[in-house]
């Protein structure tokens, strides 16, 4: 029996296997108050990718949202590949087994240098799917942590609009130096207008999940559900991934700081602030 996660809005899934070449495998997905929501029948070729495939569309057909493709499975302290299957687990007749669903991170080791490459300069990133998911649910948990004023002190690089110009972005990290070795305050404008707005504010997402405190970005008009459907995100999410690509992108924009202060005197912000916002505190109290 594998240990106990501490977690107690993990997902647990237990593994019998009952007769020969066969498992049954009852998945519990557990909430706060360890219900129970899914049982499914899996074979010993089963892969722990279609597991997870199994459970996403049971919990679909229960109108049950989970997001199991953003989870890694786990049997005590060991990850569990996609490509295992219950067989190469040595998973035996009578063996009673718990593995647990816990939240998968982004592999930012991965996808940078893709995004670094040769051939994404001349054409659009190769970026998978579930890697930008959670790279978008990295970043937004990063934003929930964060003031709508961002209070700081310099040196820093301040950066204004780039609009989905993803190579002049790569140029100035070259010349500059990547958010591991500077500090950069970028202003927003990341989407819209240019060609490559998704794998530009990728990239910065990727940096900000990876050096947080190197790395504040700031939102602008353009971060916002209209104005990204309106001049060109939304076309690019949907021609490149899905229309659920762009709402998460929305989603993560709505989290973002807004404005600035550097040094107790310097106030950034991209074009401006409400005039009912009369003084800094207001900005505070902003949620």
């Amino acid at each position: 029996m594998a240990d106990p996660v501490d977690d107690l809005s993990a997902a647990g899934i237990k593994v019998r296997v009952p007769w020969r070449g066969s498992l049954v495998i009852l998945v519990g997905v557990l909430n706060l108050a360890g219900s129970e929501v899914a049982e499914l029948l899996v074979s010993g070729r089963t892969s722990v990718k279609e597991i997870k495939r199994k459970l996403e569309q049971r919990l679909k057909e229960e109108q049950k949202f989970f997001p199991v493709c953003l989870q890694d499975l786990s049997c005590g302290h060991q990850k569990l590949e996609d490509a295992s299957s219950c067989e190469s687990l040595s998973w035996k007749d009578g063996d009673d087994v718990s593995i647990y669903l816990t939240r998968s991170s982004v592999d930012i080791e991965k996808c940078l240098p893709i995004l670094w490459s040769a051939e994404s300069r001349s054409k659009a990133a190769a970026l998978e799917f579930h890697e930008i998911e959670k790279l978008c649910a990295k970043c937004e948990e990063i934003f929930q942590h964060e003031p709508m004023l961002l209070e700081t002190s310099g040196p820093l690089t301040v950066v204004g609009n780039i609009h989905g110009h993803f190579e002049q972005l790569l140029k100035l990290f070259e010349q500059f130096g990547t958010p591991d070795k500077r500090r950069y305050l970028f202003l927003g404008g990341y989407v819209n207008k240019g060609p490559r707005s998704l794998d530009t504010t990728c990239l910065l997402f990727l940096y900000k999940a990876q050096q947080p405190e190197n790395l504040l970005l700031l939102r602008s008009n353009h971060e916002e559900g209209q104005m990204s459907r309106i001049y060109g995100f939304y076309d690019e999410c949907k021609k490149r991934h899905s229309v659920h690509l762009w709402k998460n992108f929305c989603r993560t924009f709505n989290m973002m700081p807004v404005c600035a202060l550097v040094n107790e005197k310097i106030f950034c912000v991209h074009g401006g602030i409400s005039p009912e916002l009369k003084n800094l505190d207001q900005i505070r109290q902003l949620e």
